[in-house]
C-alpha cells in the first residue's frame, strides 16, 4: 500500500509537524514518510529561548524548521486564526510568503473571527472554516 499519511498539528503540534518536515534527521530511510503536511497556527522559526529548543542563541537558526519546510517537496497547507497572537500570525504569514516566493504557495486558510483556540473548538460543528478546506486538502493528496 502506498503512503497515505498527512501530518497535521495545531499550535505546539504544528511546531512538531514543522520539525519533522523541516529537519531531515527525523526522516526515515525512505524519506519524509508523509504525502503532505498541515500546519495550524504554529511557529517555524526559533527566535528566543524555549523549552523545546533551548536557550543558546547560536543554535536558534539551526533549530528553526522554516528553511527545511521551504526546501521540502510535499504539498503543504497552512491555516491560522485571525486573532492569533501577533508572533504566531507573523510566523504563519511569513512561511506562506516564503513558500510563495519560491513558487510553492501552500493552501492557506485564514480563520476569520477565530482566536488561537476557538478554531479547534469549531471542529465537528457547523463552522467548516478549517475542516472544509482541510478535508479537500486531504482528498487531493491521498488516493
Amino acid at each position: 500500500m502506498t503512503n497515505q499519511i498527512i501530518l497535521s498539528g495545531q499550535s505546539a503540534g504544528a511546531g512538531l509537524v514543522a520539525n519533522h518536515v523541516g529537519h531531515s534527521q527525523f526522516h526515515g530511510p525512505d524519506g519524509i514518510g508523509a504525502v503532505a503536511a498541515h500546519f495550524s497556527s504554529g511557529t517555524y522559526e526559533v527566535t528566543g529561548p524555549s523549552a523545546y529548543y533551548g536557550d543558546d542563541p547560536a543554535l536558534f537558526a539551526e533549530r528553526s524548521s522554516m528553511p527545511g519546510i521551504i526546501a521540502s517537496n510535499i504539498p503543504l497547507m497552512i491555516n491560522r486564526a485571525e486573532l492569533d497572537p501577533p508572533r504566531i500570525a507573523d510566523q504563519n504569514d511569513k512561511l506562506r510568503d516564503e513558500l510563495c516566493a519560491v513558487g510553492r504557495c501552500p493552501a492557506f486558510v485564514m480563520s476569520e473571527d477565530h482566536n488561537h483556540n476557538s478554531q479547534l473548538y469549531a471542529v465537528r460543528t457547523a463552522d467548516t472554516t478549517i475542516t472544509g478546506p482541510l478535508l479537500e486538502f486531504i482528498r487531493a493528496n491521498t488516493h
